[in-house]
């Protein structure tokens, strides 16, 4: 997410692909990562949606995801369950 958040472009028609062909060289090396872990992670990424095509044709992180730390460095979120009531048995 570091990543996608601190994306700029190196040329006038530079776009967002979070997974370049440099930049999968970089997770690897810095992951110490083989290239086809890699690329199961970016399977299993997008078919949950954390990684999504964006209009350009690249990969980036679905904006949904992406938190961004308040003045103080704190990201608040909040997490909703929802509880099904369970069905008794009658016998």
């Amino acid at each position: 997410m570091e990543m996608d958040r601190n994306w700029k472009p190196k040329t006038k028609g530079d776009h967002k692909d979070l997974i370049s062909t440099d930049n999968r060289r970089i997770i690897t090396k810095q992951l110490k990562m083989a290239k086809s872990n890699l690329v199961a992670h970016i399977y299993k990424l997008r078919n949950v949606g954390l990684l999504v095509d964006n209009e350009d044709g690249g990969t980036e992180v679905n904006p949904y995801f992406i938190m961004n730390p308040n003045e103080e460095g704190i990201v608040e979120f909040n997490i909703i369950f929802k509880c099904h009531e369970q069905q008794s048995e009658e016998k």
